[in-house]
């Protein structure tokens, strides 16, 4: 909500997404979309092949002031590769968030230039195994966005200073609320703190994940219910988990 209260909110604005966005960013859109403040594009996430082109497309088609996308959909556990592909792509006056939650420690990710572009959100509910209420915003370096939905702490340094506007931190702290409670990050880090320790990387438990799964088509290919068609399913193309 922070992000998105980040445009404009004095004309309709345009966001560019995808068909398969997670219900918290999927159902707060649709009900802003009702209110006629945003225009919202769709991109079709099947087939994945054709997303990051699909995308470009319509990314040179009109200016957007969002672009919103998962790195992997919820609903598919396809993944989106291109990611560098995408956010090159797009006009320097647009705004663009990845939604990594579903990739975050499933899918090993070097992003290289692309963090210093994009906003990546992702939380550490479930394949980060530190339970429920730790997520993160990611901003590029020197971001100056200023999101009207604020809490006090976006500027705790200079709490008790009054001047013409409104201040934020220099850094992702402009998107922090208020008080919270801080077990969530002390699970994650004792989590991260064990893979540290036993030498565990983001690639190995993927590599594990990738033989389970190869393992299970195997046996499952030899039962004698296996469906007709069911050949197709294999977990070798783009996908974080089967």
């Amino acid at each position: 909500m922070r992000l998105l209260s980040c445009l404009p909110i004095d004309r309709q604005v345009r966001v560019l997404t995808s068909t398969a966005e997670f219900h918290s960013f999927e159902r707060q859109l649709r009900r802003l979309e009702e209110t006629g403040w945003c225009r919202v594009t769709r991109i079709p996430s099947e087939p994945v092949g054709e997303f990051a082109p699909r995308m470009e497309a319509e990314l040179r088609r009109q200016p957007w002031d969002l672009l919103f996308f998962s790195q992997v959909f919820f609903d598919s556990a396809l993944a989106v590769t291109e990611l560098g592909r995408i956010v090159a792509a797009t006009p320097d006056d647009c705004l663009v968030a990845i939604d990594g939650y579903h990739a975050f420690a499933a899918l090993p990710l070097q992003p290289g230039p692309l963090l210093q572009r994009a906003v990546y959100l992702a939380g550490g509910y479930k394949y980060a195994q530190g339970g429920e209420g730790c997520c993160f915003i990611h901003v590029p370096v020197n971001c100056s966005l200023r999101p009207a939905i604020t809490g006090w702490f976006a500027d705790f340094e200079h709490l008790e200073r009054r001047g013409d506007g409104v201040g934020y931190a220099a850094d992702g702290r402009r998107f922090a609320g208020a008080t919270f409670d801080p077990a969530a990050l002390y699970r994650l880090d004792a989590v991260l703190g064990l893979y540290e320790k036993e030498g565990i990387l983001i690639a190995d438990i993927h590599r594990h994940v990738q033989t389970l799964q190869q393992r299970f088509l195997r046996g499952w290919r030899t039962c004698p219910a296996w469906p007709p068609g069911a050949g197709s399913i294999s977990p070798d193309g783009p996908m974080a988990i089967f």
